[in-house]
């Protein structure tokens, strides 16, 4: 296909789409057929997107296949084979082709793989039904279908015939007369006529019937009677969504009768028997024909109920003796709940075997189904709808709590909100919860409640009084798993963060991910494993818990090789990440050693996405591994990328935990090299948020550490981050020193990057002098070097610092110019610090050339930037300009409160002067016209006294 084509085809309606977007998806699909075995090929070839791939494995060729040999084995009157073959066809595609694409393209596909594929392929397979007698899976097959099949009109006879074959006269005669109406309304005369032929013929012809069951005496069996064996209703509460959906998808259009197959899906303990016998007693009136109710036992130590019983029993219920052959009883279930509208409940369904030779049975009855596992296949089989049941909502759970604690036993709201939330939402753990506190009435209720951790909830409460224990209620759906899916689960139970990846969790596994991936689509059917979006997976709480109790089975060496190969996956994929986003970062010592690639990041944008995604994993690996004496040799190496990531998205307060723990496990390990790198990255951050005295502090060490120890690089960061701290505090002369120090020291050790950052800082301070001839010669370069070695965050500083210079000399439009691309370069990387600056230099410019309404919305967002990263080094120059824009708009009061804030700022971090003259201004406001004051350069930020 060529990229235009692509475009019309997934993007239709917009105009333009940037190749590298087209590039960057045709690499994720590259990773997701790299799962595939054979892997197809994908590649761009002559500007051509081509996909090579065996013929046979396609589904389009294998079908139409499948449907050619079908039809000559229908003719050879092989019906059974022929059936397999097609039922084997049909399950090939669940949904429609391209559903996930718009368009007039997809759309066209779509209408002929329904006339060319679809309707043969169920003709096929339908005649092969018939020839075998199976009438009720002709009717089941039909309501299936995934296209309107009453416009085909070979599949609208299969269904009429099928309808006399079982007994349902009246629903033929309407169906025929709904179809012909329809076919009418679209003027296809020919086609109603023809249709009301074939049924004339149909109806004129012997069709088998189901047999009608006459007793030994020769007497008719008796009136069929309404049964109702709904258990008992229970203290109901929340829910509203699913049984918002169940009564949605069970209330048919009126006229028509309820039918079908709803599979009410969840994790044990949910409450998923609950809410659909609460449902069916709001329901109960609408079904005249009763209610039936089987437990199948699917997860239970009793043996699985075999279907045969079910239909004996229902037949029993529904006032008739259960006589005659297999075949025969089946035929006198379906007769008599196709007679009126009938509810099937079968709740707890092991999988799908358990109930498929079962639900042909109970075709004219709505059918209910309660069970742990998804039964995706029922979906395609029987056209089944699902409904997942969730963990209740806090203030449900709170409601639940409350009413099963009872009048006597009351609990303050912050006491059940800590129960409620160790509950997890999980209906039966809050009932194993009440009846504990109900086993302990001499002691204060809450205390009770605190002793309730997951874990007692879990392993230890239940089986007392005929309360279910938790733990053996997941334990029956664990142990219905093969030991790769086990596995797995105590795998995902040892991942150190709130969700996993298929990437994490096959190198956890130690398994190639498309082992690891099947092992976690059947813990999904399971409900063991949750998947919220598209490649993330997670455990509920109390399942998480119980995964870790699993876990503990394994050999304390197992289950620390799993542990590490994650940590490992993770600081193999963070530092490429981080190398491939920051072309100047330097992987940490020791990384070298992880010489996989676990993450094929397609760029820098898919690298820090990919961060975004992972970042509350890495944080929580990276505490993990400080805990562990054996894999400390990780927080290092796993916190330095990681805080990179944070602070140049903004997180200072996330890369200053990660720092300060780093520096507790480094001064324990007692390497040098690392203590010193976590010094002074955790001195930088303070020294963002204002914490000038600890960050000055940290400096010095990192400084005695460096010099002590021989860390070049070490001195050269500590000496600019000295220098740094003392033009936060005013004081050019002293940050001059330490830099023209940290200059020879780069000179000496042909430290690019130093240079780049070091001409730079000297600059500023020259700016802030008026030399400003000099300082332009040390910003060119500086941004020489910077384009050089591609360092973006410095790129963009240097090219804030030549705006400032250009608005103080007057030079507006040579200022606009460089600030423009400051902010695009801050923005791009993201550098959430010199975006900030970028915004608040812009700001300044339209001050000084009177456009104060400019000024104002560029400096909120300079300080709404400040606010997210608490920023305050930014952010008091900021306030200060802010006040100036609200005095020269004569806002007097919203100029006082800025500049007070900002001189609040200014003390907090050291400034003393500067504070000073902003607390000046706003004693001696002038009562004229407002002066608008001229921007000073960076090293400086804004001026007050002018």
């Amino acid at each position: 296909m060529s990229l235009e084509t692509v475009i019309r085809w997934v993007w239709p309606g917009i105009g333009r789409v940037n190749p590298d977007t087209v590039q960057r998806y045709a690499q994720l699909a590259r990773e997701g057929l790299d799962q595939l075995d054979p892997v197809p090929d994908l590649r761009w070839r002559n500007g051509m997107l081509r996909l090579d791939v065996e013929r046979d494995e396609v589904d389009y060729w294998w079908l139409q296949d499948a449907v050619r040999r079908g039809e000559e084995l229908v003719q050879a009157g092989e019906y059974e084979q022929a059936g397999e073959l097609l039922e084997r066809a049909v399950r090939l595609w669940t949904s429609r082709p391209f559903a996930d694409l718009l368009g007039h393209p997809a759309e066209h596909r779509r209408s002929i793989a329904d006339a060319d594929l679809w309707a043969p392929a169920y003709d096929v397979l339908l005649r092969a039904l018939d020839g075998l007698g199976r009438s009720q899976d002709v009717l089941r097959r039909l309501d299936d279908l995934p296209f309107d099949h009453h416009r085909h009109y070979r599949l609208a006879v299969h269904r009429i015939k099928a309808l006399y074959v079982v007994g349902r006269q009246r629903d033929a005669m309407g169906y025929v007369q709904a179809v012909r109406r329809a076919l009418l309304d679209n003027d296809e005369i020919d086609a109603a006529d023809e249709l009301l032929r074939q049924h004339d013929l149909l109806r004129g012809s012997t069709l088998p019937t189901s047999p009608i069951v006459v007793r030994h005496n020769g007497s008719r069996p008796p009136e069929r009677v309404a049964p109702d064996l709904l258990p008992q209703d229970v203290d109901f509460v929340g829910q509203a969504e699913p049984l918002e959906r169940l009564h949605s998808l069970t209330t048919p259009r009126t006229g028509e009768p309820a039918r079908g197959v709803v599979i009410v899906a969840g994790p044990a303990g949910i409450g998923k028997t609950a809410l659909v016998v609460h449902w069916g007693h709001r329901v109960r009136d609408r079904f005249p024909g009763g209610v039936l109710v089987a437990n199948l036992s699917g997860y239970s130590d009793r043996t699985i109920v075999d279907p045969a019983q079910v239909v004996d029993d229902f037949i029993i219920a529904c006032g008739h003796r259960p006589d005659g052959s297999p075949q025969e009883r089946t035929f006198l279930l379906s007769r008599l709940l196709g007679e009126r509208d009938t509810l099937v409940i079968l709740d707890n369904v092991r999988d799908n075997d358990h109930v498929r030779d079962l639900l042909p049975r109970l075709a004219g009855a709505l059918v209910v189904i309660t069970s742990r596992r998804r039964l995706t296949s029922l979906g395609t089989t029987v056209g089944a709808r699902r409904i997942t049941v969730r963990a209740m909502t806090p203030s449900d759970a709170d409601e639940l709590l409350i009413t099963q604690l009872g009048p006597h036993r009351e609990l303050d709201a912050a006491d059940r909100a800590g129960l409620v939330e160790r509950c997890s939402g999980l209906p039966v753990a809050i009932s194993v919860a009440t009846a504990f506190a109900a086993t302990c009435p001499d002691g204060p209720i809450a205390e009770v409640a605190d002793q309730l951790t997951r874990r007692r909830l879990v392993v230890d409460l239940g089986d007392q009084d005929g309360t279910v224990n938790v733990g053996a209620l997941f334990a029956q759906s664990y142990d219905s798993l093969d030991e790769p899916e086990r596995r797995l689960f105590r795998v995902i139970g040892l991942h150190p963060g709130p969700d996993i990846s298929i990437e994490a969790a096959a190198a956890g596994d130690g398994r190639t991910m498309l082992d690891t991936n099947r092992s976690l689509a059947k813990l999904i059917e399971a409900h063991l494993v949750e998947q919220p979006v598209v490649g993330r997976y997670r455990l509920h709480d109390l399942l998480a818990e119980f995964a870790v109790y699993c876990a503990e089975t394994d050999e304390p060496a197992d289950r620390h090789a799993t542990v590490e190969r994650m940590l490992r996956f993770y600081l193999a994929a963070v530092t490429d990440a981080a190398c491939l986003a920051y072309s100047t970062y330097l992987r940490p010592p020791g990384s070298a050693e992880i010489d996989q690639h676990p993450v094929a990041f397609v760029d820098n944008v898919h690298a820090r996405e990919w961060f975004l995604r992972e970042r509350n994993n890495l944080l929580a690996a990276i505490v993990f591994s400080a805990s562990d004496v054996d894999l400390r040799r990780y927080t290092y190496r796993l916190g330095d990328p990681v805080a990179t990531f944070c602070d140049r998205f903004g997180a200072h307060e996330d890369s200053l935990r990660i720092r300060d723990l780093t520096v507790r496990v480094t001064t324990l390990t007692g390497d040098h090299e690392d203590l010193t790198s976590s010094l002074l990255g955790s001195a930088m951050t303070k020294l963002t948020l204002g914490e000038v005295v600890d960050a000055r502090r940290t400096l010095e060490e990192a400084l005695r550490l460096a010099i002590e120890h021989d860390v070049p690089r070490g001195r050269s960061a500590a000496l600019i981050h000295l220098g740094k701290l003392e033009m936060v505090r005013g004081d050019t002369a002293a940050a001059m020193n330490w830099w023209r120090q940290g200059m020879a020291l780069v000179e000496e050790n042909n430290d690019d990057e130093g240079r780049c950052w070091y001409h730079y800082r000297i600059a500023t301070v020259l700016a802030a002098n008026d030399q400003h001839d000099e300082a332009f010669v040390r910003l060119d370069e500086a941004r020489r070097i910077a384009l050089r070695i591609r360092e973006q965050s410095a790129h963009a500083a240097i090219l804030i610092e030549f705006g400032i210079l250009h608005t103080v000399r007057g030079d507006h439009a040579l200022a606009a110019s460089h600030l423009a691309r400051a902010r695009g370069v801050a923005e791009g990387i993201p550098d959430q610090r010199e975006t900030a600056r970028a915004c608040l230099a812009l700001a300044e410019l339209d001050i000084a050339q009177g456009r104060t309404a400019n000024a104002r919305g560029t400096i909120r967002v300079a300080l709404d930037i400040c606010e997210q990263t608490r920023d305050q080094v930014v952010e008091a120059p900021a306030l200060v300009a802010l006040g100036t824009v609200c005095h020269a708009d004569g806002e007097i009061e919203d100029a006082i409160s800025a500049w007070k804030r900002a001189a609040d700022l200014y003390l907090r971090m050291g400034n003393i002067t500067r504070a000073a003259a902003v607390h000046d201004r706003v004693r001696h406001l002038p009562t004229g016209d407002v002066a608008i004051p001229v921007s000073r350069p960076a090293g400086s930020q804004v001026t007050v006294d002018e």
